[in-house]
This record gives structure tokens, C-alpha cells and sequence, in this order.
């Protein structure tokens, strides 16, 4: 069908037609993409609510009122990680002691093996 039709126009209506074409697509592409993208390809929740987004502080006093809360964090969790590792020195104290009891050489057993 398409073979008839080209074969009966000449090579400069079939230029006319391509061009036509090729310009109509494009058009027609954007088009489809512009009317009302949102509803076409929106995402839903895809931006972040703006209560959770993170606002700094832009007063002086909120600057340092919010330093203040994080060197306080900051505190905390070194406090936190250093508990973790008395505990874990602790625990280690205890299993020498008891390997210790029972004659094996810790020597050994702190070195990793060749």
C-alpha cells in the first residue's frame, strides 16, 4: 500500500512527506509530554514532605542553641561507645581469667594463627 503511494508521487512530494513527517513527530512528542506532565508521569510522594525536610538555623541564637544540642549528642554517644568498650574489656579480663584457670597459655590464644 505504502510501495503504490510512494511510487506514484514524485521524488519532490515524497521529500515533502518526510519532511512533514519528521517534523509532525516531534510536535506530536511534545505535545503528549506537555499537556499535563504531572498527571502523566508523576510519581507519587516523590519529594519529601516539607515538615521532615532539615531547615538550618539562620539567627545567631538558634546557631548556637543548636551547636549546643549537637555537642551534647556528640557527648552522649562517646559516653555510650565508651561504656560499650569497658564493658568489653570487662568481658575480655574475665574470659583470660577463666582460660587462665583452666592452664592454657594466652599467649597463644591472642595471637592469630600462620
Amino acid at each position: 500500500m505504502l510501495r503504490d503511494m510512494f511510487s506514484r508521487m514524485s521524488r519532490s512530494n515524497v521529500e515533502v512527506f518526510k519532511m512533514a513527517v519528521y517534523t509532525i513527530i516531534p510536535i506530536g512528542a511534545m505535545y503528549y509530554a506537555g499537556v499535563d506532565p504531572d498527571k502523566r508521569f508523576g510519581i507519587r510522594d516523590f519529594w519529601p514532605a516539607p515538615e521532615t525536610l532539615n531547615y538550618p538555623p539562620h539567627e545567631f541564637d538558634d546557631v548556637k542553641s543548636e551547636l549546643a544540642r549537637m555537642k551534647e549528642e556528640r557527648k552522649k554517644r562517646r559516653e555510650s561507645q565508651e561504656q560499650k568498650l569497658k564493658e568489653l574489656e570487662e568481658l575480655e579480663a574475665k574470659q583470660l581469667a577463666i582460660l587462665k584457670s583452666k592452664g592454657i597459655s594466652v599467649d597463644t590464644v591472642k595471637s592469630p594463627p600462620q
